[in-house]
């Protein structure tokens, strides 16, 4: 149900992913591009995934921007701090 922090930099390269899973994960995915979310464990889902990767994926900017500017872990946990202080 986390996020899991392996997806941060997969998203900084702005390549296509893949992603098969459930949960907060899937949400904070949905705010990026050139991501393809299936089912877990889907055989069918993974395929026509990997075929629609293959047609025409460019490298997102935006991935990278939206990381730069939303998810540092460094300015999360000063807003964190900031908040309690």
């Amino acid at each position: 149900t986390a996020f899991p922090s392996k997806l941060y930099e997969y998203l900084s390269t702005g390549l296509p992913i893949i992603y098969g899973g459930k949960g907060y994960a899937i949400e904070i995915l949905k705010k990026f591009e050139n991501v393809i979310t299936i089912k877990a464990d889907s055989e069918t889902e993974i395929i026509k995934a990997i075929d629609n990767c293959k047609i025409g994926s460019i490298k997102s900017k935006k991935n990278f921007d939206l990381l730069k500017t939303k998810f540092i872990r460094e300015k999360i946990t000063n807003k964190v701090l900031d908040s309690i202080l």
